[in-house]
């Protein structure tokens, strides 16, 4: 699996005030994440860098992660397990 994104572009996310990130993906850098007190919830971690710019492809769609539907407005809530 390649990266959805490690360090830097998870300090953006929380300098710009969002609230965390849910993937079905791979992310990488995760003793930092976990400094910057960014929650971040993924499929697993890897080591491997993905591509230098990931474009949201819509806002407020209707998406699948992980075998669950998710809408807009939906209440997504995750711990450590």
């Amino acid at each position: 699996w390649e990266s959805v994104g490690g360090d830097i572009k998870f300090l953006r996310l929380k300098q710009l005030n969002v609230g965390g990130l849910v993937t079905d993906g791979s992310v990488r850098d995760t003793d930092e994440l976990l400094n910057y007190g960014f929650p971040v919830f993924s499929f697993s971690t890897t080591p491997k860098q993905g591509p230098a710019a990931m474009q949201p492809w819509e806002c407020n769609g209707v998406i699948e992660c992980g075998g669950v539907v998710v809408r807009p407005g939906d209440a997504i809530v995750g711990d450590q397990d």
